[in-house]
């Protein structure tokens, strides 16, 4: 295990903490502002980030760290780091600003360019997904957490979720080589768990994303036993220039 268990629980609620905090910002009249690439942030964003990097300076100072909110103003340059991490604190802010409640908080630790350690919550569902000894864990609420897997894909076809805001062409023409059963559509890194946990056997992203919007999911999917690559089945990597990714497929099997 990368983490104490004392450390390993620190950053989970360190998750729930910022959770909590966007379920503040939820239930308010929300200040809109635009990025340089003109994509939506709000306070919320902003105050959820400052929480994340403040608790993960104080518990792996060692550790770079490179978050979607801090990105325009400062990057690091992690090319010689043997890990780093991952952190979208707010992950789907135009559901968060329609509230549609598909919104999640993102971390996720990169070794060696693949995905470590991970975690996401859902504050709208009160869940937690997380990365432990090569598992993944699932909590709702105060419950006792859960282990969960990636499941046996159906004989009579797949489920596949894909994205609700972004949805590509080229994902129809990639579904062709597959028998589908069901398909669903959703926002954030929300899908990323669905694959985990074996209520979607099939995530296909083709369009930019960014490595902060997808470390901390393909985390999980590789820890609940699937995984990530490209869709020519290249190994999907981080720590990219601009750490921006290419298209990419997440399997609920090996």
């Amino acid at each position: 295990m990368i983490f104490s268990p004392a450390v390993q629980q620190e950053l989970v609620n360190t998750a729930k903490q910022a959770a909590a905090l966007l379920l503040r910002y939820y239930k308010t009249d929300l200040v809109i502002e635009r990025k340089e690439d003109k994509s939506p942030v709000t306070e919320a964003d902003h105050d959820a980030n400052a929480l994340i990097m403040a608790a993960l300076t104080r518990l792996t100072p060692e550790i770079p760290i490179i978050a979607e909110e801090s990105a325009e103003t400062h990057v690091m340059d992690v090319s010689q780091a043997e890990m780093f991490w991952l952190v979208d604190p707010l992950d789907g802010t135009k559901s968060f600003i329609k509230h549609t409640d598909e919104f999640t908080v993102n971390m996720g630790l990169i070794k060696h360019g693949i995905p470590s350690w991970g975690i996401i919550a859902i504050p709208a569902q009160d869940l937690v997904y997380w990365t432990e000894n090569n598992r993944v864990l699932r909590q709702q609420g105060n419950n006792t957490p859960e282990v969960i897997s990636v499941r046996t894909p159906p004989k009579d076809g797949i489920t596949v979720v894909a994205s609700q805001s972004h949805y590509s062409d080229k994902t129809d023409v990639f579904l062709k080589e597959h028998k589908v059963a069901q398909f669903i559509q959703a926002n954030s890194s929300l899908k990323f768990c669905r694959v985990a946990e074996g209520k979607a056997d099939l995530y296909p992203r083709f369009g930019t994303t960014m490595e902060w919007d997808t470390a901390a999911g393909d985390a999980l999917v590789r820890a609940a036993g699937g995984r990530v690559e490209h869709p020519d089945g290249k190994v999907f990597t981080y720590g990219k220039p601009g750490f921006e990714n290419g298209n990419f497929v997440a399997y609920g099997w090996k």
